[in-house]
């Protein structure tokens, strides 16, 4: 039935009164890439990012070392953690069993430990002398990293590689972990970059790919900015999809399929992007669109069973499992309401939520001024890029399906949290961060802007100058803050 009723909004009305008819324009998009002032933006980037890969010490990204441990892992081969049998109780250790984990080798190892200990500015010279310094061992020691046993491991491919060449050449474990982090950037902007050589996405969203946070998680091993950069190319596909219909080459098609699974698997909030190959496959009515939609539906959610039920995680002490928990508020919605309702009004999760989405680091911040001011730059990119009322009016399906994908992920990132993460039972719901809700609203906000592939001159020079200037703020407020807190 649901899947009757988007095909029936897709396909509403006839022809001159379709809803879901593009405005005319040329039938090819106007590629990333093509743009001058384009290619020295990706330059710039890719400089920046090196140059941050160098100043930001190790470490320092939320849960970075349990990435390092499933990057290096999948560096070897290994797709799913284990557990391995313990006797002494202790936070690692319960009912005979650890939490989830796998061998890694023991420089490694080392090297996590050195780099998460704290260390006081006087002796941190000293400190980088010793980490940097620290081998590969070739031997295993076992580690644990339950946060990320969710997680399909290829979302950590070019850290992997990273990991794979270091280790081979005969690297430090230092000078591999910053080649990770390197070809991690480096693989999310040319990812970017072929996303917009499809079609040319507003540039609300490459301006939020570059806020001071997103700049900060783009050079850790982490997995935000690839999985942010992903969700990106499937935007384009789907817009290329819904801009060229029947004439839509294949290749879009398993681009989008293949990107939505990986993120979808590494970030379950973003899910809700399933929605958007099933509105495609409305509009195209091919087989090959409807097949691709069933497949990465149906391959995310067995990832999901299999891993969810044997991934062991007791870092919070909740007396349920996820499931149990998941069952308790599905089955009582007036409570499950509730808890969201107190969540969403407390002002000062607001304050968190504004802050972490903007710029939030290891131990610094970037100032409430500055937040706002890269606020109204975001506002103002919108505006600049804002479709006309004619242009929203003729392409309601495109629209209706990223609010709706927008608004479904940001709320599945609330129950998320709730389900796996929050004391059980709640009153609010803990651990969701504003960085969480970066791909959302870069969906809705794309759901506001203009598809043309070529705006008028005098805006496209504003859009461009905007970008510019954001980046410009975020690269210096985040430089501003790394040197102050780590080396001044």
């Amino acid at each position: 039935m649901a899947e009757h009723g988007v095909c029936a909004l897709a396909q509403a009305a006839p022809n001159a009164t379709r809803l879901d008819i593009m405005p005319a324009f040329p039938q090819t998009p106007a590629p990333f890439p093509a743009s001058p002032h384009r290619r020295w933006l990706i330059a710039l980037v890719l400089l920046s990012g090196f140059f941050l890969t160098l100043i930001i010490p190790p470490m320092k990204s939320p849960d970075e070392w349990d990435h390092v441990k499933r990057a290096y892992l999948l560096s070897q081969g290994v797709l799913f953690l284990h557990t391995e049998k313990c006797e002494v109780p202790s936070p690692f250790c319960q009912r005979g069993s650890s939490m989830s984990g796998g061998n890694i080798d023991r420089g490694l190892a080392d090297y996590i430990a050195a780099t998460s200990a704290p260390t006081p500015l006087a002796d941190r010279a000293q400190a980088a002398a010793r980490f940097q310094s620290i081998p590969w061992a070739g031997t295993d020691v076992f580690g644990i990293a339950p946060g990320t046993g969710y997680y399909m491991p290829l979302i950590y491919s070019p850290q992997a590689v990273g990991f794979a060449i270091g280790k081979l050449t005969g690297m430090s474990v230092h000078n591999s972990y910053l080649l990770g982090r390197f070809l991690n950037i480096s693989a999310c902007v040319l990812i970017i970059a072929w996303a917009f050589s499809i079609f040319r996405v507003p540039l609300v969203a490459p301006a939020l790919l570059l806020l001071p946070m997103s700049l900060f998680q783009a050079v850790s091993t982490s997995i935000d900015m690839f999985s942010s950069a992903l969700a990106v190319l499937a935007l384009s596909c789907f817009l290329r999809a819904y801009d060229e219909r029947t004439h839509t080459p294949a290749r879009y098609l398993w681009i989008m399929a293949i990107a939505i699974f990986l993120v979808g698997t590494a970030r379950a909030h973003l899910t809700a992007m399933l929605l958007l190959p099933f509105v495609t496959a409305c509009l195209i009515r091919s087989p090959l669109a409807w097949l691709l939609s069933l497949a990465s539906t149906s391959a995310t959610l067995l990832w999901m069973a299999a891993v969810i039920p044997a991934t062991v995680d007791f870092r919070v002490a909740r007396g349920a499992s996820t499931g149990e928990v998941a069952k308790f508020y599905l089955g009582d919605p007036a409570r499950l309401i509730d808890v969201l309702t107190q969540t969403f009004h407390s002002a000062d999760l607001q304050m968190f939520y504004w802050r972490t989405f903007f710029g939030v680091f290891h131990n610094g911040r970037i100032s409430d001024g500055a937040a706002n001011l890269l606020a109204l730059l975001l506002v103002l990119i919108i505006l600049a890029s804002i479709a006309p009322w004619r242009e929203l009016k003729s392409s309601l399906t495109a629209r209706a399906a990223l609010l709706a994908t927008g608004l479904a992920s940001a709320v599945l990132a609330f129950l998320a949290m709730l389900f796996s993460w929050t004391p059980h039972p709640a009153t609010i719901v803990e651990g969701v961060q504003g960085r969480y809700l970066l791909v959302p609203v870069i969906l809705v906000a794309v759901a506001c802007c203009s598809f043309r592939p070529a705006p008028p001159p005098v805006l496209q020079k504003v859009e461009t100058a905007l970008l510019y200037l954001l980046f410009s703020i975020s690269l210096f407020l985040t430089t501003r803050i790394l040197l102050s807190n780590y080396y001044l």
